[in-house]
C-alpha cells in the first residue's frame, strides 16, 4: 500500500449515484495507488456498495484504510456506521432527535418495543431488517397490518437519520413490503334495542355501567378516573380537549338520565364481557357516539348536543359556548331522552346497585355451596321447606 503523503495529495473528484459528489483528498501522491483507488471506487459503484464511500465523505475513514481492506477482501468487516451498536441505541437516538413531535416520539417508542420483544439479548442495529421480517410474520397471523406498517416507518426514519438513506440497512428495510391494512372501523351507533340485548347478557352491575356511559357520552379515560360528579339534575364531567389551553378547558354538564354508576371492573375486562355478550363487535367508544345520536333522535337541538358532548365546532364561537345557560334545559332534555329510551326498551335497566350486589353475592354463595356439597345436594337444599325452630 502506498505510504500516506505528508503534504497535499491527489484529489478524488467523482459523482456517485445516490451519493452525489465525492470531493476528498486521496491521501497519496503515488500514481499506482491513486489508480488503484479510482479502480476500487468504480467497482464499489458497480456493485452498489457505497457505504464505504459515504463513510469517507463523512470523515469516518480514509481512502487508504478502505483500500487496505479491499485488497484483503475483508471490507465487510469494517464498521462504517452505527450499525454495530446494540439495539437499545434506537432509544438513544429517539430521545435526542428533535425533528419529530412528542406524539410521534411516543408512537416510535411503542414500535421499537415490539421489535425488542423478539430481539435477542445481543441484538444490534444491523439486526433490524431480520427483526422486522419476524415481526411481519407475527402481524400477518394476527391481521395487524397497520401496526407493522407503522413499525416499518419508524425503522425507516431511524435508519435514514442515524445510519444513512443510502446504507444497506435502509435498503433492506425498504425492500420489505408493507402489509394490507384493515379498513378503519367506522363510527358505530347502537340502537336502544341493541343496547338492551347487550345488557341482558351482562351482570346487573356491568349493565348499569353500560347504561350510564351510553346516556352520558362520558369518555373512557374520564370514567375510569372517576372525574365526574352527580348533581340533582345533571352530571358534571370534568376535563376538556387536550388542544385547548388551560383557560379554555371547561367542565361540561349532561342531563341526568340515569344515576351514575362507578366502574366495577377494568377496561380490558369490560371489553371481554362486551365481546362475549353482543352479537356484533362493540367498543366502549361506541357508547359516546350512541349518546349523541339518541339526543338527536329525542329532539334535542344540535347546539345543545354539541355542548353536552364537549365539542366546540367552528360555527359556535367560544363566547356563545360560555354564555349559553344550558342549566334550564337539563331537566327537559333528560326527560326527552328518557322518554325516547323507554318507548323502545322492553325491560328496565339495573340501576339499583344494592340489588345488583345482592344478586352477585347470591351467585357467589351458590357456587361455593355447590363446591362443598355438590350440585344435587344444593338443589335439594334450595327446594327443602324452611323449618322454624320451636320456642
Amino acid at each position: 500500500m502506498g505510504r500516506p503523503a505528508t503534504g497535499r495529495t491527489k484529489l478524488i473528484d467523482v459523482r456517485i449515484p445516490r451519493l452525489g459528489r465525492l470531493h476528498k483528498a486521496s491521501g497519496t501522491n503515488d500514481p499506482t495507488t491513486f489508480a488503484e483507488i479510482r479502480y476500487m471506487i468504480d467497482q464499489l459503484k458497480q456493485t452498489g456498495r457505497i457505504e464505504p464511500l459515504i463513510a469517507i465523505r463523512d470523515g469516518k475513514t480514509t481512502f487508504l484504510q478502505v483500500l487496505e481492506q479491499w485488497r484483503k477482501q475483508t471490507l465487510n468487516q469494517m464498521d462504517f456506521s452505527d450499525s454495530a451498536k446494540p439495539f437499545s441505541y434506537v432509544y438513544t437516538w429517539l430521545d435526542s432527535y428533535d425533528k419529530i413531535t412528542d406524539k410521534t416520539r411516543t408512537n416510535y417508542r411503542v414500535n421499537f418495543k415490539q421489535l425488542e420483544k423478539i430481539a435477542k439479548a445481543k441484538a444490534t442495529v444491523a439486526d433490524i431488517p431480520a427483526l422486522l421480517k419476524k415481526y411481519k410474520d407475527q402481524c400477518l397471523k394476527k391481521k395487524t397490518g397497520r401496526m407493522f406498517n407503522t413499525t416499518r416507518n419508524a425503522c425507516r426514519s431511524f435508519l435514514n437519520n442515524a445510519i444513512g438513506k443510502y446504507s444497506t440497512l435502509y435498503r433492506d428495510v425498504e425492500e420489505i413490503e408493507t402489509l394490507n391494512e384493515a379498513p378503519a372501523r367506522k363510527h358505530v351507533v347502537l340502537s336502544v334495542e341493541e343496547v338492551e340485548a347487550l345488557t341482558r347478557n351482562l351482570d346487573p352491575a356491568i349493565a348499569a355501567m353500560v347504561w350510564f356511559m351510553v346516556t352520558t357520552g362520558i369518555e373512557q379515560n374520564v370514567y375510569w378516573a372517576k372525574k365526574y360528579e352527580a348533581k340533582p339534575d345533571r352530571v358534571l364531567i370534568h376535563g376538556g380537549k387536550k388542544k385547548w389551553d388551560e383557560d379554555d378547558r371547561r367542565n361540561r354538564y349532561v342531563p341526568l338520565i340515569y344515576p351514575p354508576v362507578p366502574p366495577s371492573l377494568g377496561v380490558r375486562a369490560l371489553r371481554k364481557r362486551l365481546a362475549k355478550a353482543g352479537d356484533k363487535p362493540v367498543r366502549i367508544a361506541d357508547f359516546r357516539n350512541t349518546f349523541s345520536s339518541w339526543m338527536y333522535e329525542a329532539g334535542i337541538p344540535e347546539p345543545r348536543i354539541e355542548l353536552y358532548m364537549g365539542h366546540l365546532p367552528a360555527k359556535m364561537t367560544r363566547d356563545y359556548a360560555r354564555k349559553v345557560d344550558i342549566t334550564k334545559f337539563l331537566t327537559d332534555d333528560a326527560a326527552k331522552v328518557k322518554k325516547y329510551i323507554n318507548e323502545l326498551r322492553k325491560t328496565k335497566p339495573h340501576h339499583d346497585l344494592a340489588k345488583a350486589r345482592i344478586w352477585r353475592r347470591t351467585i357467589h354463595v351458590l357456587s361455593k355451596l355447590e363446591e362443598a356439597v355438590g350440585p344435587e345436594r344444593t338443589s335439594d337444599i334450595l327446594t327443602e321447606p324452611m323449618s322454624r325452630g320451636e320456642d
